[in-house]
């Protein structure tokens, strides 16, 4: 029950981090169509961190896969400009990553983060 309770509660504070970036990026967004600059947030860079802590490393040392960072950035930038609230948009993107993580990880074991 304990466990439980505690794995909860890490998807909680893990969906509370996306909200956070979700909103970040949508902000820096705007500013970057309004003022012409571009790159000013790392979104993706922190978005592999959040993968880490859902359980798969996508920096491994022993595989770098770009298919794999492509396709999780991609559910990160779907996600982001979805029309819908950034609470939403965080448990939308969660979800989707969550399968995602679960179906890579039968495939690929050793690509299982430290943080699992």
């Amino acid at each position: 029950m304990n466990k439980e309770k505690n794995t909860l509660k890490a998807k909680e504070n893990i969906i509370d981090i996306l909200e956070t970036i979700v909103t970040a990026n949508r902000v820096f967004e705007n500013i970057e169509n309004v003022t012409g600059c571009c790159d000013l947030i790392g979104s993706v860079n922190a978005w592999v961190s959040i993968v880490f802590l859902m359980g798969l490393d996508l920096d491994s040392n022993s595989i770098r896969d770009d298919e794999l960072l492509d396709k999780y950035t991609e559910i990160f930038e779907k996600g982001c400009e979805s029309k819908i609230s950034s609470a939403d948009a965080a448990r939308l993107i969660f979800s989707k990553t969550e399968t995602e993580v679960y179906g890579d990880l039968k495939k690929r074991p050793q690509l299982k983060s430290i943080a699992a």
